[in-house]
């Protein structure tokens, strides 16, 4: 599983969140409003921390991703997409599955390259493979992986990659995606 999320700068992504997608994104994580009226039920997840998401994923059917903070059992009868919400930690993994969340964000496994001044400690390959070994969902690794890390990320138990900048950070967004998702090799489609 190959998921792009959306860097979040205020410009008008509707054509790289299409990119995203034709390079091989198996889903697209908005975490802008302005893109909400691009989206589409199948391989969109809304990001729930803007006080829309919430009653746009409800009306839509799309996905919906929570901050870590949110507690996710109230919306998960209400959300016909994938609920997942983000963890960094094996107790947050626990409370996501027991809030019948789809799959849960873990992160930072390595240095976010998208938040240069992020100096949280990274779990690194070890913390992941040991989180993703005891956690009663599935796993999506995040933070600071490119294609190069991506498949020691996958051998350490995730069941997919979440990333940003690999990809829109990149002067050409389908062939970055493209690129995540050779890396990641061929998996379902989210949705």
């Amino acid at each position: 599983m190959l998921i792009a999320i959306t860097p979040g700068l205020g410009r008008d992504l509707a054509a790289e969140v299409a990119a995203a997608r034709a390079g091989g994104a198996d889903a697209v994580l908005l975490r802008e409003p302005a893109l909400w009226s691009e989206r589409r039920a199948a391989g969109i997840l809304l990001h729930g921390r803007t006080p829309g998401a919430v009653q746009a994923a409800i009306e839509t059917g799309c996905g919906l991703h929570l901050p870590a903070s949110m507690d996710a059992a109230p919306l998960r009868a209400r959300i016909r997409g994938t609920l997942s919400q983000s963890c960094h930690d094996a107790a947050a993994l626990r409370r996501a599955a027991s809030a019948g969340c789809d799959f849960a964000f873990l992160s930072p496994v390595f240095s976010p390259r998208s938040k240069p001044g992020d100096v949280r400690p990274t779990l690194g390959l070890s913390g992941l493979e040991q989180l993703c070994a005891s956690a009663p969902l599935p796993v999506i690794a995040l933070g600071g992986i490119g294609p190069a890390q991506a498949s020691d990320c996958l051998r350490a138990g995730a069941a997919g990659i979440a990333c940003i900048g690999a990809i829109f950070a990149a002067g050409d967004i389908v062939s970055a995606a493209r690129r995540m998702r050779r890396a990641c090799g061929p998996t379902a489609v989210v949705g």
